[in-house]
């Protein structure tokens, strides 16, 4: 508003800086009785409103969410953030971006493993924080009493599908999941043990052949994240990785309660770990071509000598690579067989699922459940 001889008639616009909006009418009129017209309009700080807590996280505001105010969001411990983490009041009365997210990080220990695993033995505690302990209760025809997975998700377990059933697949109340467990015959205090809420076989499972040796379990409930509980991350499918690729000669880490020799030998009570190479596929297929056939969702660890290989016990347990763009693990193998009676003999190499050609249909199940 300017000037200050107004006349009968003449009309006053009223406008606001920006970040303020106008309280009140847009403008006035001078009257015949000299008198202006409404009330006197006042500008008023723009407001965009509290913002919705996020979970795993927090959020810290300076200020009353008002125009210029910037909202900082922080994840908690072992989460990290998806999007952008710092926003702003903006003049039109809306904060800027979307809003984050605190996902689980996955693939990374509190408690590393020595550089490089030279041969089989116990493990470091906390090293593997997502190894999972699968316990068959008193299940019928089961011939394991336990299996191995990988926690991937905060209620989910990926392991064998020959784990939960090679015909029908068990009753939940058959199963139950030990985490953060190192000591198998002490299991301490970072132990949880979780009920199974639902069991999802992958459809194209065999049982013949043990092709698609994939199965996720639902945990009854989302389990609390500390520094011997943290999930694996997932090989990225073939479009999206560049590192992750499991090609012949490189190394991943076999990890898992299962007899350390043969099938003779004793079940460690400390989680065990073992480090392989991956075998050429056309050698993987012509070492057991006499007796099982290798299809294109199985690859083979393991050293031409022997000598290092999963193990009757090890069924379900993760093969894991270190990705050399992030330093962290992902699961790209989920032990599934090998030569029958006998662990580490020459050219009987681990037989894997190949979890890449399950992705997919790992985080589609995930996600609609």
């Amino acid at each position: 508003m300017e000037g200050s001889n107004f006349t009968y008639s003449q009309r006053v616009s009223f406008t606001c800086g920006e970040g303020y909006y106008l309280d009140g009418p847009d403008h006035r009129v001078c009257q015949a009785d000299g008198t202006w017209s409404g009330v006197q309009p006042t500008c008023q700080l723009v407001n965009c409103g509290p913002l919705p807590n996020i979970s795993n996280g927090a959020i810290e505001v300076d200020g009353n969410f008002s125009y210029s105010d910037i909202a900082i969001y922080r994840c908690d411990d072992f989460y990290e953030m998806v999007g952008e983490g710092t926003r702003f009041c903006e003049a039109n009365g809306k904060w800027s971006e979307t809003e984050p997210s605190c996902k689980p990080i996955c693939g990374e220990s509190s408690f590393p493993s020595r550089d490089r695993i030279v041969g089989g033995g116990p493990s470091k505690q906390g090293a593997w924080p997502w190894q999972a302990l699968v316990i068959h209760q008193g299940a019928p025809r089961i011939r394991k009493p336990f299996c191995g997975g990988a926690l991937v998700d905060k209620r989910w377990i990926l392991t064998a599908a020959h784990c939960v059933g090679e015909n029908d697949v068990l009753p939940t109340g058959y199963l139950n999941v030990s985490l953060g467990l190192h000591n198998r015959k002490e299991p301490g205090d970072n132990v949880v043990y979780l009920e199974v809420e639902k069991i999802i076989r992958h459809p194209d499972w065999n049982k013949d052949n043990f092709d698609s040796d994939v199965a996720l379990l639902e945990l009854k409930e989302e389990v609390n994240l500390t520094d011997y509980i943290r999930p694996v991350c997932l090989q990225r499918t073939a479009r999206e990785r560049s590192g992750q690729d499991v090609q012949e000669g490189r190394a991943g880490v076999v990890t898992g309660w299962g007899r350390t020799s043969n099938i003779f030998g004793s079940e460690p009570g400390i989680l065990q770990e073992v480090e392989v190479p991956v075998v050429d596929q056309e050698e993987c297929v012509s070492a057991y071509k006499e007796d099982y056939p290798v299809t294109g969702n199985m690859m083979c660890a393991g050293l031409r000598v022997g000598g290092k290989d999963s193990c009757d016990g090890d069924s379900g347990g993760p093969l894991q690579f270190q990705d050399p763009d992030t330093s962290r693990f992902y699961v790209a193998g989920i032990v599934s067989w090998g030569q029958p009676g006998e662990c580490g003999r020459a050219r009987k190499y681990g037989v894997y699922a190949r979890v890449e050609n399950f992705v997919q249909w790992i985080k589609d199940t995930i996600a609609e459940e």
